[in-house]
């Protein structure tokens, strides 16, 4: 951890408490003139710091700072495996996960960013990804026993889960586009990634890497043209500790998801989808398109399509994807 990370740690580890200069000093081993420096760069980086002569710094009650601290005091008991890390920026948090589950890393770590330089969806699309205005999360996870074919329904637990961190903190009613987007009000604020190892000889997961991306604020920047009338927001303005209580609430939702039955959660899952009766049009590997009105999803969470002429089939999340006709 750099000193200024660690210095968000001291001030975030009991919020709305001062804590000492000498405190902060010593346990950075630095001196004061230096810790007021780190104090001056966390102001200019967003964060209000309050001082108080006599008594030292501290984060404002008001302030929405992500960090493993505020997160872990959140997370509910029942959830021991978890582990959470929180650093400030890297390229793609699933591609830091993967890494760490190649070199041993146990399951359980719960890894966030704050800004990501090259977030990455689902068919090799980037995922606009600004500092201190999204969650960008990854976890892993060592199942047992679970096929490739099974894979998918991490992604879609975990849109499940998104949905009710949504409804919990605010009054909105997500959906879910089919088969890892969350939507409220038609705008996508939601995205999840899974990307697995498998075992080439008896085709089961080694370890699973759950990657969700989540539009929590509108960027103070803005968002990029291309993306003004897809992109939406959770959240309609900044709040208190915002990002470290939403994270938390996705976690214990989908520890909870993960430990129900199959039929469980594929009926809250199918309860959300959206575009049920409408006509997309389906894309192949091939390039080939051909248009469709969807007609449910079944329980191995593939899309159940009526092509024009009339023929039925079951759409793979991996092989095709299904967009809205404009």
């Amino acid at each position: 951890m750099t000193k200024k990370e660690i210095l968000l740690s001291c001030l975030t580890a009991q919020p709305g408490e001062f804590v000492s200069g000498e405190e902060i000093s010593r346990r950075l081993n630095v001196t004061r003139t230096a810790v007021w420096q780190l104090i001056n760069d966390l102001r200019q980086e967003g964060y209000d710091v309050v001082g108080k002569p006599k008594y030292g710094y501290k984060i404002s009650e008001s302030s929405d700072v992500l960090s493993a601290q505020g997160l872990e005091k959140l997370i509910q008991p029942s959830s021991p495996r978890i582990r959470v890390e929180v650093c400030d920026e890297v390229e793609s948090t699933n591609q830091t996960l993967r890494e760490r589950a190649e070199r041993g890393e146990e399951a359980g770590l719960f890894f966030l960013a704050r800004s990501q330089t090259k977030g990455r969806g689902r068919l090799g699309r980037s995922f606009f990804s600004p500092k201190d205005a999204g969650l960008y999360m990854s976890l892993l996870l060592r199942p047992e026993k679970v096929d490739a074919e099974k894979a998918t329904r991490y992604t879609t637990l975990a849109a499940v889960a998104v949905c009710d961190a949504i409804e919990e903190t605010t009054d909105l009613q997500p959906e879910v586009k089919w088969v890892n987007d969350v939507l409220v009000n038609g705008r996508k604020v939601c995205g999840v990634l899974t990307e697995a190892s498998i075992g080439l000889e008896n085709r089961l997961v080694e370890y699973l890497v759950v990657g969700v991306g989540v539009n929590l604020y509108e960027p103070q920047e803005g968002v990029p043209e291309e993306l003004a009338d897809i992109v939406g927001h959770v959240f309609r303005e900044r709040k208190g500790n915002g990002r470290n209580l939403f994270a938390a609430k996705f976690m214990n939702a989908f520890m909870k998801r993960l430990s129900q039955d199959e039929e469980t959660v594929y009926h809250a899952y199918r309860s959300r989808l959206t575009a049920i009766g409408e006509i997309v049009e389906a894309s192949f590997p091939n390039g080939a398109t051909e248009r469709a009105r969807i007609i449910d999803v079944d329980q191995e969470y593939r899309l159940i399509v009526e092509y024009l002429d009339g023929r039925r089939d079951r759409l793979l999340s991996g092989e095709v994807s299904a967009k809205p006709l404009k």
